[in-house]
């Protein structure tokens, strides 16, 4: 069974860890968004050990929080075998509306300036959820994460979850407006650390 999100109890956290989702079976270049819910390929079953190993390798695990997806808790699964996942609903990727499924150039041609809005400008993806609400969840979520408590000083939080909650985590942290979230690049199975109370973020 796994846990609820336990109740903050004091501020013990200076960081996050972010990890973002393996390839899925979709492959590259699709917009998935909250609304599919495919699993991991191989290639992104083995991208997953490998960020596993590499943040096992130097980090003390005190919680890892996950998207409640399939391809997020997949993720979370393979890259820390035998320790225990929380679901956090706040985690999902964006809903991209009638853009899931699609590719960048097919979203253009069957949508044009609309889906061009979404891309420069902060407006949401036609049928799907606005970057303002995403932002303001997520941000919630990192914030709770902030607030639990470690019995190791040494230890680190981390969640797992996809690209654009990822992007809005790191932006909002630099000071960015949605409309620089883009800048954010994670590749599959990519590392990022957001600290807390002070605005940069740090590649691991």
């Amino acid at each position: 069974m796994i846990p609820a999100l336990p109740r903050p109890e004091r501020a013990g956290l200076r960081r996050l860890i972010l990890l973002r989702h393996g390839e899925t079976t979709a492959g590259t270049g699709r917009l998935l968004g909250s609304s599919c819910d495919l699993g991991l390929s191989e290639r992104g079953r083995s991208q997953a050990a490998a960020s596993g190993r590499r943040l096992l390798g130097r980090t003390v695990v005190g919680w890892v929080i996950s998207s409640p997806q399939r391809r997020a808790l997949e993720t979370a699964a393979l890259a820390f075998p035998g320790l225990p996942v929380i679901i956090d609903e706040r985690l999902r990727e964006q809903d991209f509306g009638e853009l899931t499924g699609l590719t960048w150039l097919e979203a253009k041609a069957r949508f044009g300036q609309r889906a061009r809005a979404w891309r420069t400008s902060g407006a949401p993806p036609p049928g799907g959820e606005s970057p303002a609400t995403l932002r303001a969840r997520v941000a919630d979520a990192a914030s709770s994460a902030m607030l639990l408590p470690l019995g190791d000083p040494r230890s680190e939080v981390i969640l797992v979850t996809h690209h654009t909650p990822i992007r809005s985590l790191i932006a909002t942290s630099r000071g960015w407006p949605i409309s620089e979230w883009r800048r954010v690049h994670v590749p599959y199975g990519g590392v990022l650390t957001v600290g807390c109370g002070a605005p940069g973020s740090t590649r691991r």
